[in-house]
């Protein structure tokens, strides 16, 4: 049985339409009543009053509330279309973050942020991402995009500035 076999047959089980938004709901709110202590008792241990949070009632509760968002099946689409859309997020940032961190190196010099960098991480991200989330550049833009000697063009010039700068500025220290 392949992966996506077991995918497929959990979801034919409701594994994504109830379950797991009903696991989401309950341990969410589950962990802020015992967090806040809404629903804590004080409780007298060696002469100090301790609080001591009521987790019966906020199991009670927190199954109670789950079952009622769980019934609602727009309010299960939406956290469902949610969480994909904030872990496709996270993916991204994370991967913007990679690719910082490896143009900027471990060296204390190269720490600081250079933000030619993060322009150009946000431009390949941006260009990566475009054709899945429907990003287009102007049609007057997009006969260079594809000309591949205004490209290498493009990347000789940066390179020779690069060059220069950084001969520049060792030619500056002492």
């Amino acid at each position: 049985m392949a992966i996506y076999d077991i995918y497929y047959l959990l979801g034919g089980y409701g594994l994504y339409e109830f379950i797991l938004p009903f696991l989401l709901v309950y341990a969410i709110i589950f962990a802020v009543l015992e967090k806040t202590g809404i629903f804590s008792r004080k409780i007298n241990k060696d002469g100090k009053d301790i609080t001591v949070p009521n987790t019966n009632v906020n199991l009670i509760i927190s199954l109670v509330i789950a079952f009622v968002v769980i019934a609602n099946t727009d309010i299960v689409i939406l956290i469902n279309t949610y969480i994909s859309k904030m872990a496709l997020f996270i993916v991204i940032l994370v991967l913007f973050l990679l690719t910082l961190g490896v143009m900027t190196g471990k060296s204390p010099e190269a720490s600081k942020t250079h933000w030619w960098l993060v322009i150009i991480v946000l431009i390949a991200a941006i260009w990566a991402l475009g054709p899945t989330l429907g990003f287009e550049l102007p049609y007057a833009f997009q006969h260079y995009l594809y000309d591949s000697n205004l490209l290498i063009l493009i990347l000789v010039i940066a390179a020779v500035v690069g060059i220069l700068r950084g001969s520049s500025k060792l030619a500056e220290k002492p």
